[in-house]
């Protein structure tokens, strides 16, 4: 929760007048250590801020079992709290997240029949990729090359692996 706090007050430093509000009520001797209280403050944070905010976690399967069930429990707590707050989070599929989840999530597998967006992906990012790949002294004929291979990981593309290896190729790309 600390963290998520921080992070919005260093998103948005006009919310720091009522971070310092909270702050001071609390005798001003430091943050609460209490969850409920964490939580609280965070939602009047986000209410605060007068527009929907997007809380994204990512790689919640890479957390260690013990604490991710925490983590999504405290999320869950602070969606039902604070209806200003969306959550968006990224996980590869197991069993408990899916029983911490299932009753307050809809789940996207983004392995399948996401060939279309990969593309519009590759497409969207291409121009960038090789005007940059110009900028540090490509041909033109090795971009033709680059194009070339972009083209056929839309073709051959088949789900979140896929995507994951263009993105590592454009970062090697950009790096060499």
């Amino acid at each position: 929760m600390e963290s998520l706090i921080f992070q919005l007050l260093d998103l948005d430093r006009t919310l720091s007048s009522d971070f310092y509000k909270v702050y001071l009520t609390g005798g001003g001797q430091s943050l609460p250590t209490e969850e409920k209280e964490l939580r609280d403050l965070l939602c009047k944070l986000i209410e605060s801020c007068g527009q929907p905010l997007i809380i994204v976690v990512d790689g919640v399967d890479e957390i260690d079992q013990r604490h991710r069930a925490r983590l999504l429990e405290s999320l869950l707590e602070t969606l039902k709290a604070c209806v200003s707050a969306k959550l968006l989070l990224s996980s590869r599929d197991e069993r408990d997240i899916i029983r911490i989840l299932e009753k307050n999530s809809v789940s996207t597998k983004v392995d399948e029949n996401n060939g279309k967006e990969i593309q519009d992906y590759v497409r969207l990012q291409e121009g960038a990729w090789l005007e940059g790949l110009r900028d540090l002294g490509a041909q033109d004929e090795d971009c033709v090359a680059v194009k070339t291979g972009l083209d056929q990981v839309i073709h051959k593309a088949k789900g979140e692996e896929m995507l994951s290896r263009v993105k590592y190729f454009c970062i090697q790309v950009t790096v060499s």
